[in-house]
């Protein structure tokens, strides 16, 4: 996913790459951590509102993980899932952020 002049990915070797939208260079990895358990990261998605740096990811064992892209940092994960996530949207309403996920536990 892109934001201004960043692109985005995670992958199931369990990072999310950052890079320049321009030149496509690598311009930092960010490790995950905390997470129990085996699991990769499924989706990701940049957060709607231009005033945040946060990025959201999910993973195949029903967490979900955030990340500062601007510190570096990340906040603990949580368990929103039984099963593997396997879908994420974040889009902003009435100037609010909204995250919706879906769940090969029947659950959204």
């Amino acid at each position: 996913q892109t934001r201004g002049s960043v692109l985005a990915s995670c992958s199931d070797d369990r990072t999310v790459v950052l890079y320049c939208g321009d030149t496509y260079t690598s311009l930092h990895t960010i490790r995950t951590a905390g997470i129990y358990g085996w699991y990769t990261l499924t989706y990701m998605r940049f957060s709607p509102l231009p005033q945040s740096h946060l990025i959201a990811c999910v993973t195949q064992n029903g967490h979900i993980v955030f990340y500062d892209v601007i510190a570096g940092n990340h906040l603990r994960p949580i368990r929103i899932h039984l099963g593997a996530v396997e879908g994420l949207d974040w889009f902003s309403r009435a100037g609010e952020g909204r995250l919706v996920t879906l769940s090969s536990d029947c659950t959204a």
